[in-house]
């Protein structure tokens, strides 16, 4: 395989701390988050710290990228953050750049996805992706059907089946889980 190089980005950026109120948020965004997401990624921030930087334009202080996790910080009390500012040739550069870090991502393995699911699942962190992706992105489903046949239901220990809906693709597959009934 031969690999492409990667030339040198034209976009330069510096780093800078500056005060949240100074950022100008952009009416345009189409990007919508809803106040189950903002939980979870308010969760996220609180669990992992302040990851993805705001990207801002340098001249207007316009918001290019980070709004949701800007809204999160005010939220929060926080004055300052440290951004990225950017110097783009335009608007238009300024709005390419928002909808490719807004869409850019990779796809999802199915299979992949499922043992990392279990390894989470194992390791009681499945809810906690759950709360952070929102209850609107997987969806765990009990079904009394799903129990192994052999469980006594009387015990405190159970092992239950869920299905699990993937956030990207939506395709439902089943991983096990040690719970309490």
């Amino acid at each position: 395989m031969v690999r492409k190089k990667i030339k040198k980005p034209e976009i330069k950026f510096l780093r800078k701390v500056v005060k949240l109120k100074d950022i100008k948020i952009d009416k345009n965004n189409p990007n919508r988050m809803s106040d189950i997401k903002k939980a979870g990624l308010r969760k996220s921030i609180n669990l992992f710290g302040y990851v993805n930087e705001i990207c801002i334009e340098s001249d207007t202080m316009l918001l290019a990228d980070g709004e949701h996790r800007l809204k999160e910080l005010m939220d929060a009390g926080h004055e300052k953050a440290e951004v990225k500012i950017f110097k783009f040739k335009d608007e238009a550069e300024r709005r390419l750049f928002r909808q490719t870090f807004n869409k850019l991502k990779g796809e999802h393995d199915l299979e992949a996805d499922k043992e990392e699911f279990k390894f989470l699942d194992e390791h009681d962190r499945l809810s906690d992706l759950a709360e952070m992706l929102g209850e609107d992105e997987i969806d765990f489903v009990y079904e009394e059907e799903n129990l192994p046949p052999d469980l006594e239901k009387t015990e405190l220990e159970v092992k239950m089946s869920r299905e699990v809906t993937c956030p990207k693709c939506k395709h439902q597959f089943e991983i096990d889980k040690k719970g309490k009934k």
